[in-house]
């Protein structure tokens, strides 16, 4: 109980507490424009998005327990354009919650797997395809990395060409033709 009591001193100090949202905020939307880790589910996925923008209110309100003035309200300052953005993209996710992004096609790759997904955006935009290398890490959770996005394209196929490689066609979508590209599978997704 006493070494646990000195972890929660040690970093329970305001300013780091406010440091780690930050840096964890930073983290998960890196994590989100270029993915690294992924949950099965897209609900979890879109929840861990939302909780993210929820990091700089947080630290918002921990800027008021800070002892000195002039760092409170450097702080909050400072914070003001995060807040505003946390606040937009929140805006935004729950008008643009339920745009598609559904597997349609997942090959089996060795321990990993090669998944097309279907991107749609809503009526002012076509369709669009996503292929992604995924390992699974633990049960419920993988790491990935996107291989290629194809727009305007509705459907495509995977099929092994070597233990090392995928081939993925792209079907025709209105005035392009079909597609085929080859990738070099990574045994460990990224090496």
């Amino acid at each position: 109980m006493r070494l646990f009591g000195g972890v929660v001193r040690r970093f329970a100090s305001v300013p780091r507490v406010i440091v780690i949202c930050l840096c964890l905020f930073v983290s998960l939307q890196l994590n989100s424009w270029f993915p690294v880790l992924r949950f099965n589910s897209r609900a979890i996925n879109e929840f861990a998005y939302l909780a993210s923008w929820c990091l700089p209110w947080v630290a918002f309100a921990l800027a008021f327990f800070l002892r000195k003035t002039l760092a409170r309200w450097a702080t909050c300052i400072l914070l003001v354009p995060l807040l505003l953005g946390s606040f937009l993209a929140v805006i935004l996710m729950a008008i643009t919650a339920g745009t598609s992004f559904e597997p349609i096609h997942q090959l089996n790759v060795g321990s990993s797997s090669i998944v097309v997904y279907r991107l749609d955006g809503g009526a002012t935009t076509d369709f669009g395809l996503l292929a992604r290398q995924e390992r699974q890490i633990i049960p419920g959770l993988y790491l990935v990395r996107n291989l290629e996005t194809f727009y305007p394209a509705y459907s495509a196929s995977c099929e092994t060409t070597s233990p090392e490689t995928a081939l993925i066609k792209v079907a025709p979508y209105e005035d392009r033709g079909p597609l085929e590209k080859k990738y070099t599978i990574a045994r460990f997704v990224y090496f």
